[in-house]
């Protein structure tokens, strides 16, 4: 799906002068392929859309528990329930990053960081809306951290059974 995705915007990272690297995963989850390489192409063209040129753009896959500290920590409540394993995937940049204020708003339909960001840069302020309703469904977790001036890393999970 990973690759799927990178494919999709290849053209449009070229075009900016973006790298973008992966690391392939092998593992199989129970999901709509069709809607999680939605949600990685949103996530990407957002990348592409707020990164300068020459940087990159990082794509992972892991598998995790769900003790580990970069879910514990958001989501405390999560330590008790099933599933054990998530696979969580990342995409980070090194665009301008987002203030600290916006990071849970922007989730939110019709949401932009900056509302000259629809004039300049493009695009409805859907995007991360959809992302979050199509991990929800698929029981999975979103949340992005940032760090203004230095980038972003968006993150998602999917429930994983070996």
């Amino acid at each position: 799906m990973i690759e799927q995705a990178i494919e999709s915007v290849r053209a449009i990272a070229n075009q900016a002068n973006l790298t973008l690297e992966w690391v392939p995963l092998n593992a199989s989850v129970w999901a709509s392929s069709d809607e999680i390489i939605q949600t990685l192409i949103n996530l990407l063209g957002n990348a592409i859309k707020f990164s300068p040129a020459n940087s990159t753009i990082w794509v992972k896959a892991e598998v995790i528990n769900n003790l580990d500290l970069r879910i514990t920590e958001k989501f405390p409540e999560l330590t008790e329930i099933n599933p054990e394993k998530y696979i969580l995937f990342s995409i980070t940049d090194q665009g301008r990053g987002i203030p600290k204020d916006k990071l849970e708003s922007i989730f939110g339909r019709f949401q932009q960081v900056n509302s000259a960001d629809a004039r300049e840069k493009g695009g409805t302020g859907l995007g991360l809306a959809i992302c979050k309703n199509i991990v929800q469904r698929h029981q999975g977790l979103i949340w992005v951290e940032s760090v203004l001036g230095q980038g972003s890393t968006f993150y998602f999970t999917l429930p994983f059974e070996d």
